[in-house]
């Protein structure tokens, strides 16, 4: 494993809130010493036997009971295994261990290879690790056909997996996993046809720990043109999580946009981010949402709440890893752009990073880079000084940039 440290400038996401005629100023500031760079050998190594899949890629870290971490990830850009490994510091990790791994299966009559990508994690109450990932046959994946989500137990602290359980039919990138304070589980995903390049963000939801799940209702969808009559859509990469106030979900997804006039194959598309509230939990009820779209170009967005309710954000732009606060409400104050604020949270440009709170006032994050997976640490400061203008508190927000190439979904 090789350890990384580097200085930053002293630029930090800045959140101001008024009060009594005072400011508190939220920041979200590097710890010093927390950054670490854990190399593509030590996480993949030969356990891959295909070169481009000797990369250490799509990570997520989740804070488990008793002060340890665990960490999956997948061997390439798209899989198709599927790693974990575990921490008691985010500094020093231990040897991977394989959750899944190709195999042959057969999809209508054809004998096919099933492969696995873009896992997600959600910790339940008695301390299992339940973990969601997306799975696609690679000759079929084409003609929308042979995809699903798998669902697998982790006790001991992730030593321990079962046998996957097949939880959702359908092709799919990126399931994000929410437990909800009742109990429930909601898995959010990009529901794709591939054969027409179409996305949205779906949702399916079981109330019995994960063992049944409803039918997928669409949660998030931007039309974009049709296709021989089959309107195509966009909305992809999900994250979602409750907000402080126990009703509202607060989500981040990203656009695949084409210029106009420059429609596929022909044009080029950029990716734009759109932020959702919505006004309660219950997706089959017809709920109202709230929707900021395409507010800023980026992709692969994340969102994380603190104890204290401050939203952090979190989204790739051109490569770089970039996090802003957001107030406990999810809606920013009068005169503000979601494109104002952001900051640069690590030094080495890549792809598909996320967020974990890790105790009251601290977070972690972690992205894929040259040399491995690239993770460090930050504290939420607050101080009170007298009222100033809120420009004052502005970060210079993220340039519009194009995000590196992803995968075409749609």
């Amino acid at each position: 494993m090789r350890r990384v440290f580097i200085w930053l400038c002293p630029v930090v996401a800045t959140l101001l809130t008024c009060f009594h005629g005072h400011a508190m100023q939220k920041r979200l500031v590097p710890i010093p010493g927390s950054y670490v760079v854990v190399s593509h050998d030590y996480l993949v190594g030969d356990l891959a036997d295909n070169p481009a899949q000797r990369k250490a890629i799509y990570p997520r870290i989740k804070k488990l009971y008793g002060g340890r971490y665990i960490m999956t990830y997948q061997s390439g850009r798209l899989g198709p295994r599927i790693f974990c490994s575990t921490s008691d510091d985010l500094v020093h990790w231990s040897r991977p261990k394989l959750m899944l791994a190709p195999e042959k299966v057969e999809v209508e009559g054809v004998m096919d290879l099933q492969l696995y990508s873009t896992m997600d994690m959600a910790v339940m109450p008695d301390g299992e690790i339940l973990a969601v990932c997306s799975f696609r046959a690679r000759k079929l994946y084409s003609k929308d056909k042979g995809g699903g989500i798998v669902l697998l137990r982790g006790s001991s602290y992730g030593l321990i997996w079962t046998e996957p359980q097949v939880i959702y039919r359908g092709i799919n990138w990126e399931p994000c996993l929410l437990r909800l304070p009742d109990g429930r589980l909601q898995c959010f995903f990009t529901d794709t046809t591939p054969s027409v390049k179409s996305s949205c963000t779906s949702v399916i939801e079981s109330v019995d720990g994960g063992r049944n799940w409803s039918r997928k209702v669409v949660a998030s969808s931007h039309y974009k043109y049709d296709v021989e009559g089959f309107p195509v859509t966009t909305d992809q990469m999900p994250c979602f999580r409750l907000l402080n106030d126990g009703k509202t979900l607060f989500g981040i997804v990203e656009a695949r946009i084409e210029e106009p006039a420059m429609l596929p194959p022909e044009g080029k598309s950029s990716y734009r981010l759109s932020v959702i509230r919505t006004s309660g939990t219950d997706w089959s009820s017809g709920m109202t949402q709230c929707k900021e779209e395409l507010f800023m170009h980026g992709a692969a967005g994340y969102v994380s709440v603190f104890p204290s309710g401050d939203i952090v954000l979190s989204c790739n732009v051109n490569g770089t890893f970039m996090m802003r606060l957001v107030p406990p409400s999810g809606r920013l104050q009068e005169g503000e752009s979601w494109a104002d604020g952001w900051m640069q949270a690590l030094p080495d440009s890549g792809y598909w990073g996320c967020t974990e709170i890790i105790g009251e006032d601290m977070l972690v994050c972690a992205m894929h880079c040259e040399d491995g997976i690239q993770i460090r640490q930050f504290r939420l400061r607050a101080s009170t000084h007298p009222a100033t203008t809120q420009a004052s508190a502005r970060v210079q927000a993220a340039s519009p940039l194009l995000p590196p190439p992803f995968r075409d979904k749609g």
